[in-house]
């Protein structure tokens, strides 16, 4: 982050829409200065409010803060659309708010907008194909030795302009049909950055951006239009060095076969690339992996993929340990939701020390959590008097010390000593 500004509310600020709205020529203003002062920048708004909500008894008034974020967005894909702010704002306050919570805003503390500077990747000029990615028979990538347009070959062969055979990779054969696509404003080469006003300026077309990491196919861009238009193009970039290039992904079945055993043609879900066997299994899975960011599953390496107990400290007894359980009835609201009330509890006080162990407190009756509040600061302090107590330590027998001197591993983890 190398900015961020913050409007504080007053103790009437209440309402998200209202606040916002009154800032909106401050945090416009903010905005645009912050970006013409780095091109290009990655932001987020962050706000913080306080609730309130009656308790079981009318005078009991509880209060809480929360903060919410919205996830970064970049100036170059993502224009400052505050309507748009607003709504997701709200919808997580109600979110915190809802389910009968009984919480209520009771003034907006700040809002919060930060940014940092942002440097999109920028494609460029032919790269030859890994052979590993050749080896697959599953991109195309045309040979744009002479111009700086293997976004638009790339996009015009997911469209199959140019049906097969060798002339897929010739820039000669789609150059007729460049002007298929609408690239008013938009720079060659292509930012990717600037897919998203591609999409808008060819609403027939959606385009989803893979990526090469570590000989990984990962998800870099996904279409929010995926699989809605007419025509939906993956294409694949390619890196060296500083330079970049789009290819077209042809069969993502192909391209990732190496992620599953099924040698048959594959149904690849395009969020998080993971194949599946049958269209159907993929269909109930895309209703849930889409609410989400595009995401790379990751498997752990051989050795690394079995998990084994190591919290060794946890297997010795604490001197003391207390265990709780509340008793509660329900009371009525005026919503007609249902409050649980505590009417009680029960509190076992265990130690490793015989004279204290098994010490039981029980309580009926009002204000129950202040009670058991008491008791709990009752007990710390006797446990606090017990434990300060410093008593040598008893003697080791013949027996023990003999088996204590022999010991070449620990008793807990079973690891021999280091010298």
């Amino acid at each position: 982050m190398i900015g961020d500004r913050t409007w504080r509310g007053a103790a009437d600020d209440v309402d998200v829409s209202n606040f916002v709205q009154e800032h909106q020529n401050e945090i416009t203003i903010t905005f645009e200065t912050a970006r013409n002062e780095n091109e290009t920048i990655k932001y987020y708004f962050e706000m913080e409010l306080e609730f309130y909500r009656i308790g079981p008894e009318e005078t009991d008034v509880q209060h809480t803060t929360a903060r919410f974020y919205l996830p970064p967005m970049t100036s170059d894909m993502d224009e400052l659309n505050l309507p748009d702010i607003i709504s997701q704002f709200a919808e997580k306050i109600d979110g915190f708010s809802g389910q009968n919570s009984g919480w209520t805003v009771s003034q907006i503390k700040y809002l919060r907008l930060c940014w940092g500077c942002y440097r999109p990747l920028m494609a460029g000029s032919f790269i030859p194909t890994p052979k590993w990615i050749a080896s697959k028979s599953a991109i195309v990538n045309v040979k744009c030795v002479d111009d700086n347009n293997c976004f638009q070959y790339s996009v015009l062969a997911g469209m199959n302009v140019i049906k097969s055979g060798r002339n897929i990779f010739r820039p000669s054969q789609y150059k007729q049909h460049i002007q298929m696509l609408n690239m008013n404003g938009i720079p060659s080469p292509v930012p990717l950055s600037q897919i998203t006003k591609f999409e808008n300026q060819n609403p027939e077309i959606s385009v989803n951006v893979l990526y090469i990491e570590k000989q990984e196919i990962i998800p870099i861009r996904t279409s929010k239009f995926c699989q809605k238009r007419k025509y939906h193009v993956n294409l694949l970039m390619l890196t060296d060095g500083d330079k970049f290039h789009y290819t077209c992904v042809r069969s993502l079945s192909r391209l990732v076969a190496h992620r599953t055993n099924h040698k048959c043609k594959t149904y690849v879900c395009h969020n998080c690339l993971h194949p599946f066997s049958k269209e159907d299994i993929l269909n109930k899975h895309i209703s849930l992996c889409s609410q989400h960011e595009p995401q790379q599953i990751v498997y752990p390496k051989p050795g690394k993929n079995i998990l084994k107990f190591d919290k060794f400290q946890y297997q010795f007894r604490v001197p003391f340990a207390i265990y709780a359980d509340f008793e509660s009835f329900l009371q009525k609201n005026d919503d007609q939701s249902d409050t649980h009330v505590p009417s009680g509890f029960c509190a076992v006080t265990s130690s490793i020390f015989a004279e204290h162990d098994y010490v039981i407190h029980c309580y009926t009756g009002e204000n129950v959590m202040n009670e058991f509040f008491a008791h709990m600061h009752r007990e710390e302090r006797r446990i606090r008097s017990i434990l300060s107590v410093n008593k040598p330590m008893i003697d080791l027998t013949a027996e023990q010390k003999v088996k204590h001197d022999d010991a070449t591993v620990c008793i807990s983890c079973n690891q021999e000593f280091s010298e």
